[in-house]
């Protein structure tokens, strides 16, 4: 008898770390500064969060290949990253081609269970 383990969601980044918006710096670049920023990128996501609430700014937006996030989102996932949950409700937009390989996917495994 196997024992099923509930899947994490796919989750992608909805919003930047950076106030500069750019994609193009490397998510190891991000990660090696992560230690020393955290507290101006707690400070930042919360000026962004009550800007939204209160409707005064845009939402910031990264494009970033699934590739190099979804390792990421797995590894802490596992680890249970309490950060993680910090991004429970955010929402995500991903291609409609892919949304569907992932229902279909989704309903192979549920199949599977």
């Amino acid at each position: 008898m196997s024992q099923h383990r509930s899947k994490p969601s796919l989750r992608l980044f909805s919003q930047s770390i950076g106030d500069d918006g750019h994609a193009d710096r490397s998510l190891s670049d991000a990660a090696d500064g992560a230690l020393t920023d955290v507290n101006s990128i707690k400070g930042r996501r919360c000026e962004r969060e009550l800007n939204q609430l209160t409707g005064t700014s845009e939402p910031k937006t990264v494009a970033i290949p699934l590739a190099k996030i979804v390792p990421l989102l797995v590894d802490a996932q596992e680890k249970n990253r309490g950060w993680l949950n910090d991004f429970a409700n955010d929402a995500v937009r991903i291609d409609a081609d892919l949304y569907e390989v992932l229902l279909a996917y989704q309903q192979l495994q549920q199949r599977a269970a």
